[in-house]
């Protein structure tokens, strides 16, 4: 397998106040968020990737790190083979590209389109910024000399990706891109996601709380929770036979036509501050057994899908 990106045993932790003067001289002893624990992964060249999970599953820490955006705290990741240090990320940078869930927000309003999509570049070049813009549907001419209060949800949308491809990445992580949209502006902008991933053999990982998204248009679905990888594989295999009773759970949350029965997870998702023992899932899977409060499942392989459960192990 040709991997762009691998992790492993990664850990990220925050801290969950700031620590003062005070907190220091008493020697209080910091509170930390555990956002991503022991999570291992490879990424495959040219294929796209979901990332699915609740909020707070540790999907978008996934994403930072990828992009260089956020350190590790433990771990070690790996970039075209190579092991990255604080040093590489120029290097790495210039092959990756993020998209953000709210470009609104993630773009200059002050900027001009043109500028917004030559800042990647450096500097201003007309063939790639047209060819980009065409990329997503989008004239160069009509939209050049605008700023993005001018332009739809969807139009923002669209630049954002554009902006993206501007520079000719390897990879594209995508947040959430399409959940501020309406259902038929999602379908467009997945559309043309699929068509440049196609075009331009792009690696994409996409992050999504949302299973039917990646139904859509993923090749292989890396389920997360609570800072936990519990199902992961080929995206057929995962949306056909789920393994895991959280991706069980999550995939009949999703209404569909010959069914009004919804199965949402139960419960609160546990503290990330002070994680339960053995299983993450323990405390809403309907199927838990006293072997999940106490030891943690490995992740071990069965018809070529990863998954961490004591069930049937």
């Amino acid at each position: 397998m040709n991997e762009i990106y691998r992790f492993e045993s990664v850990k990220k932790y925050y801290l969950a106040s700031r620590r003062g003067l005070l907190e220091m001289a008493l020697r209080k002893k910091p509170v930390y968020v555990h956002a991503l624990e022991d999570f291992s992964f490879s990424l495959e060249t040219g294929k796209v990737t979901a990332m699915v999970g609740e909020s707070g599953s540790g999907k978008t820490t996934i994403g930072k790190i990828m992009a260089t955006i956020e350190n590790p705290t433990s771990g070690s990741v790996y970039f075209k083979g190579t092991k990255v240090s604080s040093k590489d990320y120029p290097r790495i940078r210039k092959d990756l590209s993020m998209v953000f869930q709210n470009p609104a927000t993630s773009l200059n309003p002050r900027m001009r389109i043109s500028e917004l999509m030559s800042e990647p570049l450096g500097n201003f070049d007309k063939d790639k910024v047209e060819e980009s813009l065409q990329s997503v549907g989008l004239s160069f001419d009509e939209v050049r000399n605008k700023q993005p209060k001018e332009l739809s949800g969807g139009q923002i949308q669209r630049i954002a990706i554009a902006r993206a491809l501007v520079k000719h990445p390897d990879l594209i992580i995508l947040d959430e891109p399409t959940s501020a949209l309406d259902e038929s502006m999602q379908a467009q902008i997945l559309n043309i996601l699929i068509d440049i991933q196609e075009q331009f053999h792009l690696t994409y990982i996409f992050i999504t709380h949302n299973i039917s998204v990646a139904k859509y248009l993923a090749d292989t679905i890396s389920v997360l929770y609570a800072g936990k990888l519990v199902e992961n594989g080929p995206a057929q295999k995962i949306l056909s036979a789920p393994q895991h009773p959280y991706t069980q759970l999550l995939i009949k949350s999703v209404p569909t036509v010959s069914s009004r029965e919804i199965s949402a997870p139960t419960g609160d998702v546990p503290s990330l501050i002070n994680p339960p023992t053995g299983c993450r899932f323990h405390t809403r899977c309907p199927f838990v057994m006293e072997k999940c409060r106490q030891e943690e499942p490995p992740l071990v392989v069965r018809d070529e899908v990863e998954v961490a459960c004591w069930l049937d192990a």
